[in-house]
């Protein structure tokens, strides 16, 4: 072999080794290995390159933390983000979690909720915090309305619901058919709200409620009333904000 041969070897050699193995994986590899990014990194992958540009359309769990109190410009970014995710991803949702410290206007959770019960939930966990803790007779928004779909899901198993304001009643009629795991924060509630909350739960085994007992001269969880006969595991705490 002389010397020029050897050369173009050499360089054949340095360019196999910069190829781009990562980009030829498969789409469902992709996507795992972006399942363990922040969301927001993981859609910054569209920019890498053709192969990239829709990996992120198509992860499994859509996960939003807002674990600080937002200013009105960031509260509008972080509901355009969340709307984009769920506009654009086409895949079915094992996960959506959705965590917030607001104290705006809500009126974009009910859409989210639904559309991540029409793509098939399984774990769904939401935790949205008030700054301003709400006073008895003026709760801060009224009561959140979470969608009818989330109480008749056939597909959501694991639900927690970290809502420290009240929550509308559902309706009447069996509530979360599948739904094996719940675990509730609340405020005060009454027995009506109670008992669609956890006696038509057809599948419950595990349920964990807090409430804050404060607020009703520690009568909230006499109001509760909870009937299974299939539930394996209780737990009742008071929280204390």
């Amino acid at each position: 072999m002389n010397e020029s041969e050897s050369h173009s070897k050499l360089l054949r050699a340095g360019n196999q080794d910069k190829e781009d193995r990562i980009s030829s994986l498969p789409h469902g590899i992709l996507c795992n290995i972006l399942s363990f990014l922040p969301f927001k990194y993981a859609v910054a992958t569209c920019i890498l390159s053709s192969r990239w540009k829709c990996v992120w359309t198509s992860l499994p769990n859509l996960c939003f933390d807002k674990a600080r109190i937002m200013t009105d410009d960031s509260w509008n970014s972080f509901e355009k983000s969340v709307n984009m995710a769920l506009l654009l991803s086409d895949s079915a949702i094992n996960r959506f979690s959705l965590s917030s410290i607001t104290r705006y206007n809500l009126s974009q959770l009910k859409f989210w909720v639904s559309s991540a019960i029409s793509r098939n939930v399984r774990e769904l966990e939401l935790k949205i915090y008030n700054d301003c803790r709400p006073k008895l007779d003026n709760l801060h928004f009224g009561g959140i309305e979470l969608p009818e779909s989330i109480y008749t899901s056939k597909t959501l198993e694991n639900l927690k619901l970290d809502l420290r304001f009240s929550i509308k009643q559902p309706p009447p009629g069996i509530c979360f058919p599948s739904v094996k795991i719940l675990d509730v924060l609340i405020y005060p509630t009454n027995k009506n709200l109670s008992e669609r909350l956890f006696c038509n739960c057809p599948m419950l085994e595990d349920l964990s409620v807090a409430a804050d007992m404060d607020y009703e001269c520690y009568e909230t969880l006499a109001n509760f009333n909870i009937s299974s006969a299939t539930l394996r595991r209780l737990t009742l705490k008071n929280w204390i904000p």
